[in-house]
């Protein structure tokens, strides 16, 4: 994901840590840990709780106008960043795709999919810390400030992984290969985990 560069002798910076890169196996660790997180945290069980407590706020993680704001600020640009890659991406394929994630975006959400979502799903919002060589990666996420009662698959995770399919294509075009498998492995863990940990939630 980032590109381990070696200080300059003369620099001050030479005494500031090396930001490391971040490896396939790595990836996948960081996958699983994102799927369980989402997976708990888009349960619908977490919303009938808020929903039958006595002070309940009817207006409860219900923010005006938060739509326009993420369609503006956050689903509009993946057209553009689509039309940067023609050689990947033919102008009417763009429009295609575009067209279904816009749709999907803005469509009402059905009551038996409301969850409690993030709401601005990308990956500025993961914090990654790596320890040592044997520990794995932690994991954080923030930005909170969009947090709502929306979509989970359609919604947060739909997001997340458009984003991550951008750095992907953007490895890809930079000929990155360590840093596009890393993304692939990211991706791949994330969906199987968040399945898998869906299931055994609803299961218990």
């Amino acid at each position: 994901m980032t590109t381990k560069k070696e200080p300059n002798q003369d620099s001050p910076a030479r005494t500031s840590p090396i930001v490391p890169s971040i490896s396939p196996a790595e990836g996948l660790m960081i996958g699983r840990k994102l799927g369980s997180f989402f997976a708990g945290l888009h349960q619908r069980t977490n919303v009938e709780m808020i929903q039958k407590e006595p002070y309940h706020d009817p207006h409860f993680l219900k923010h005006d106008g938060m739509l326009d704001v993420v369609l503006e600020a956050v689903i509009k640009p993946v057209k553009q960043q689509l039309n940067l890659f023609p050689d990947l991406f033919p102008h009417d394929a763009v429009s295609m795709v575009y067209q279904r994630v816009e749709d999907k975006f803005t469509r009402t959400t059905d009551d038996d999919e409301s969850v409690i979502a993030l709401g601005d799903c990308r990956t500025c919002a993961l914090l990654i810390g790596l320890g040592d060589s044997t520990g794995a990666p932690e994991v954080a996420v923030v930005d909170w400030e969009f947090a709502c009662i929306g979509k989970g698959v359609n919604g947060d995770l739909a997001q997340l992984l458009a984003h991550l399919h951008l750095f992907e294509i953007a490895a890809a075009w930079q000929e990155k290969a360590d840093s596009g498998a890393t993304i692939n492995a990211i991706m791949k863990r994330l969906t199987t985990e968040y399945r898998r940990r869906s299931h055994a939630l609803n299961q218990s």
